[in-house]
This record gives structure tokens, sequence and C-alpha cells, in this order.
């Protein structure tokens, strides 16, 4: 009973940390903090003006309101009333936003997908080993069973968020 319980929450937590590893993966591509940093030269001039901390462009900021699920309404005005950009300026930048976020819930749903297959697999096996021998005990099979079910169904929500690159949350969450 302790290791059909173990395997359980051994697959709970392969899930769990599938969604941390896609998380941190994403936000450090997009994070400019986690840019690598310029080596540093002795022969610089000490009395040269040190560079500006970085400043966000307009894209980036356009990146992070479509993350963020603002409405494109939203954003057209925004854009136009802070930056003057209006029209179909306003529409590509809009569009070059939502093809890289999907691009980014593409590749989060891809690894969260291994994940759940690897879940599958792992619970899959013993089952298939006890129908064959015909050694069915219902408490494991079926709490194998169940957490077979559970990760099919979440293999299927992460393959429609990979086909669309569309999802009900917001990217960095």
């Amino acid at each position: 009973m302790m290791l059909i319980l173990g395997l359980g929450a051994l697959a709970f937590i392969a899930l769990a940390m599938a969604k941390g590893v896609t998380r941190w993966f994403v936000d450090r591509q997009i994070d400019p903090l986690f840019a690598p940093l310029p080596e540093d030269d002795t022969k610089k001039d000490a009395d040269a003006p040190k560079a500006a901390p970085h400043q966000w462009t307009i894209q980036e900021q356009v990146d992070n309101k479509v993350d963020l699920q603002t409405p494109e309404f939203e954003i057209r005005v925004w854009l136009g009333a802070k930056h003057g950009i209006v029209g179909d300026d306003a529409a590509a930048c809009i569009e070059k936003a939502r093809k890289r976020q999907s691009g980014a819930v593409r590749g989060k749903s891809a690894l969260a997908m291994l994940a759940c297959l690897s879940v599958m697999v792992a619970t899959a096996i013993p089952v298939a080993s006890d129908f064959k021998n015909r050694e069915i005990v219902m408490a494991k099979d079926a709490l194998l069973l169940m957490g077979l079910s559970c990760s099919t169904i979440l293999f299927g929500r992460y393959l429609i968020r990979t086909i669309t690159g569309k999802s009900d949350e917001p990217v960095q969450s």
C-alpha cells in the first residue's frame, strides 16, 4: 500500500516539477535580468560614463501586456496615447507579441507533455503486467489507473495547448 501511495505522490511531484522547470526555463528566456553579464575588462577607462540600466523597448512592453492577457483594444489605445503608434504599426507590434506568446505556450506545453508521458508510462507498465499475469490487485491497480487517467487528461490538455498555442492563463504564471 505504501508503494502505491509513493508512486502516486511521485507522479504528482513529477508533474509539479515539470511545471516549475518549464516556468523557470520560459522566464529565464524572457527576463532581461538573466542576460549574460559582459566580461569585465581591466583596460577600460575609469572615467568613462557607465551604461544606463536596461530600458524596456516598446515591443517588450507590448509583449508583457499580451502575456498578461490585456485586451487588444487597450493595447492599441496605450500604444497610440503613450507612443503615437497607431494603425498597421500597432497591429504589427501586437501580432509579433502574440506569435512570441504562442511560441512560449507551445514550448512550455511540450515539456509538460513529456512529463505527463513519463508518468503515463510509469503507471501503465505495472498495470499491464498485472493484467497480463491475471493478478489484479484492486487497491494498487485502482490507484495506478487513477494516476494514469489524470496524467492522460493533463496530456490531452497540454496537447491542445501545443497545437493551438493558446493558454487560459498568463504565460509567465
